[in-house]
């Protein structure tokens, strides 16, 4: 990694959960995929007549800049795709901006198509 690569985390409020991004294409995805998720289901529970003390607007993810390269590693360790519900097709996008690299991750993990 060189002197200008700048790390990714996808920071989830409330539970102050944070998740290591291999790219800020990839943190793009997850806080999509998250962000839909908790509106979904906050709309599905308030569908049921549940009485909920959250509105999804405190709950969206939020993509920070990590400045800890061991600890950012250490998260991406636990890192997977399917987890997000990234897809192969997903990334190519990375592919088509130059990035090959998050394709490749991908197909490590044993995911591909």
């Amino acid at each position: 990694m060189n002197a200008n690569t700048k790390l990714y985390i996808v920071h989830i409020p409330g539970p102050d959960d944070i998740y290591a991004a291999p790219s800020h294409r990839v943190a793009q995805l997850m806080k999509a995929a998250h962000d839909r998720s908790m509106i979904e289901w906050i709309a599905g529970m308030r569908a049921k007549g549940e009485m909920l003390r959250i509105c999804a607007e405190d709950m969206l993810a939020v993509i920070e800049e990590c400045d800890d390269p061991e600890g950012h590693a250490e998260l991406l360790t636990e890192f997977k795709y399917s987890d997000w519900g990234i897809t192969e097709d997903d990334l190519l996008i990375e592919t088509e901006l130059g990035d090959a690299s998050q394709a490749q991750l991908f197909a490590q993990e044993g995911e591909t198509k």
